[in-house]
């Protein structure tokens, strides 16, 4: 293989006649050889193939994602004035840019003006969470406008009390593609783009009906434990790809109190993410 031409190269070493060797810095700080003497047989070309490798090597970094200065973006499927834009709150002054989905533009481009009034860098793309067209689509234009997505966020549920003797198969597997299947689609349209970067974060909001169904609430006790075995298998499918899956089982009602106010779950779901310390954070 061709030295000069590998992208990932950082340090270029050169012989010469006489059996000495120079050595290029990092090439992303643009320094040439500074070892040369007269005793050294360079060759003409030298500095074109330099600046080649320097190149190659500027894009492959920027296309991993790892130059520090980029910022980093969140997408929150489920925005809203509760827990969804506290989360893309959070993230923002921490850096992130921030895009904001959900059905109503309207909405949406008011909840765009009040995190921008505050400083932070934050966008929107409509969703229907209860079409998997409308999924791949939505993901695939805030791809092409702004890039990887470095963190997902599925914050979509379908609160409706039903019993198990009153529901229906269809009514079933509606609320089983809001609440589920939409969470498997959003993830699979960030995970490939991750994978190439060896880095990314999955994040889903669970709910203590995952451990603890009730017949009152039959639909959302089937699909928070479904979510949660979702984000665990997730979790083990791709760790070795550097991505990271994990959920915020909610035990409570959001906003009931103080406890639950939508601010202090959302520092759980930063937690989640800075510390990977574990793939669940139970808040209760």
């Amino acid at each position: 293989m061709n030295s000069f031409t590998d992208a990932r190269l950082r340090d270029i070493h050169f012989g010469s006649s006489f059996g000495k060797t120079f050595s290029t810095c990092d090439c992303n700080k643009n320094i040439y050889p500074m070892h040369i003497n007269s005793q050294m047989v360079i060759l003409p070309f030298l500095n074109r193939y330099l600046i080649k490798a320097c190149f190659l090597n500027t894009i492959y970094i920027l296309r991993r994602g790892k130059v520090n200065n980029m910022k980093k973006t969140i997408t929150i499927v489920g925005a809203g004035p509760g827990l969804g834009n506290h989360i893309a709150r959070k993230f923002g002054t921490e850096g992130f840019k921030v895009i904001l989905m959900a059905r109503n533009a309207t909405k949406l481009a008011h909840y765009v003006t009040e995190l921008t009034s505050e400083g932070i860098d934050a966008e929107y793309q409509t969703i229907d969470v209860s079409s998997d067209d409308s999924i791949k689509s939505s993901f695939n234009e805030a791809k092409n406008k702004y890039g990887r997505i470095d963190v997902m966020v599925y914050n979509v549920a379908m609160m409706q009390a039903n019993r198990p003797l009153e529901l229906t198969a269809s009514e079933l597997l509606t609320h089983y593609q809001t609440d589920v299947a939409g969470a498997l689609t959003a993830a699979q349209q960030v995970i490939p783009m991750q994978k190439e970067a060896h880095a990314g974060t999955l994040l889903f909001t669970g709910g203590g009906f995952a451990s603890f169904p009730a017949a009152t609430n039959t639909t959302m006790s089937l699909d928070k434990a479904a979510l949660h075995n979702l984000t665990m298998i997730l979790a083990q499918a791709l760790k070795s790809d550097g991505i990271f899956s994990g959920i915020v089982t909610i035990t409570g009602q959001i906003g009931q109190d103080e406890h639950f106010s939508p601010a202090n779950i959302a520092e759980k779901y930063w937690q989640l993410y800075t510390q990977r310390e574990s793939n669940e954070v139970i808040y209760e």
